[in-house]
């Protein structure tokens, strides 16, 4: 049985858990995954790439799995996980 979700807010697939930060503010420790591509990517093949993850996330597939309650795939603006890489770094994160 989980205590507590350690996102910023309550999982979907988990309505009822709290989360830390409704005990301790300002809490969140979460993570994430990303699809990268060389610079000078043509913009069609990034688009795709960034909407992929999204649309599998849609999927019965993936929304009926246990491991949705942890995860979240979704589109990133293109740059997003640069920055969210550098912001990391700055908080003691590797990548």
């Amino acid at each position: 049985m989980a205590a507590a979700v350690t996102t910023a807010t309550r999982s979907p697939v988990l309505p009822d858990i709290p989360t830390v930060a409704e005990f301790v503010p300002g809490y969140e420790f979460s993570f994430w995954y990303g699809i990268g591509a060389p610079r000078n990517t043509p913009a069609e093949i990034v688009d795709k790439l960034n909407h992929q993850p999204a649309i599998a996330g849609q999927s019965r597939f993936m929304s009926t799995r246990p491991s949705s309650a942890w995860t979240r795939p979704s589109a990133m603006k293109a740059g997003t996980g640069r920055n969210n890489a550098k912001r990391g770094l700055r908080h003691g994160g590797s990548t």
